[in-house]
């Protein structure tokens, strides 16, 4: 683990998973990645973005036998409740490609619409 910062407390942990692991996620995902889209604007609310060029999908810990430890792994580290059904959502899996993907920064919060479109 490296430590980023103290204050506030910011760490990168390597190697949480296996590569054992990490190719079966990488398996039981990949028949359902699609490509990132963004919310967009009014006349076209879910876009492809030029900007976020990644395949993305959701899957959930309880879909295979050997997810199940991902979100325990997740608490150990780093405190969270990582557990669906209480305070997390399913486990995001992107794929950036070959080509070099790009998954660019975002808010995921929904707010006032009006101000989301302004923000696009």
């Amino acid at each position: 683990m490296e430590v980023h910062s103290v204050s506030p407390p910011v760490v990168q942990v390597y190697d949480l998973m296996s590569d054992k692991t990490t190719a079966e996620v990488t398996s039981l995902a990949s028949p359902s990645l699609l490509r990132a889209r963004i919310l967009g604007t009014p006349d076209n609310p879910n876009q492809k973005s030029k900007l976020r060029t990644s395949a993305v999908t959701w899957i959930h810990e309880t879909f295979h036998k050997n997810l199940r430890d991902i979100p325990r792994l997740i608490h150990e580290v780093t405190g969270l409740n990582a557990t669906t059904g209480n305070a997390a959502e399913d486990l995001q899996v992107s794929s950036y490609g070959s080509i070099g993907g790009h998954y660019d920064y975002h808010l995921d919060a929904l707010f006032d619409p009006m101000v989301r479109f302004k923000l696009l």
